[in-house]
């Protein structure tokens, strides 16, 4: 990725706090769902706090590989496929109350999405984090770029999360 790529996939990263999030159903066919996610910082992670009445939570304790989508916000220019954006693939896991990487984690999802708090008292919310393995970035027609997890470190070492 060029430099020109890596601060613009940042600021992606650092501003957009609402996704697509890519799961498998039981009989393997696609299920795409909106969540809330948060960027952990100077890791290839994103974290999700997700309920368990929701089919892709269900889907993710069962099949742990997704994928998440998410772009420059849709300015109303001509061209909307000029827009950046990036899909990520990766695994998640639930984090274990309790633990010192879930406090840590717990925090820092806080930090990014103040109003959830109330929810980490709902019996049925867990707080999943996606340890990303690659992904594409598209910064406009021409320009597409592997994207792997040291550059999403990198980006969340230096983005504002």
């Amino acid at each position: 990725m060029d430099q020109e790529a890596l601060e613009t996939l940042g600021t992606i990263i650092a501003t957009q706090r609402w996704v697509a999030l890519a799961t498998s159903n039981k009989d393997h066919t696609p299920l795409v769902s909106q969540v809330a996610i948060a960027g952990v910082a100077g890791q290839p992670e994103l974290l999700m706090h997700l309920s368990l009445l929701a089919k892709h939570t269900r889907n993710l304790l069962d099949r742990p590989a997704c994928s998440i989508s998410m772009s420059e916000p849709d300015d109303g220019r001509a061209d909307p496929q000029t827009l950046a954006r990036v899909a990520l693939t990766g695994t998640a896991s639930v984090l274990e109350p309790g633990t010192t990487e879930f406090e840590q984690a717990r925090a820092h999802y806080l930090r990014r999405l103040p109003d959830a708090e109330p929810r980490f008292d709902f019996g049925d919310f867990r707080l999943v984090n996606v340890r990303v393995a690659n992904g594409q970035y598209v910064g406009g027609f021409a320009r597409a770029f592997k994207v792997s997890a040291a550059d999403l470190a990198a980006v969340q070492a230096e983005a504002p999360l």
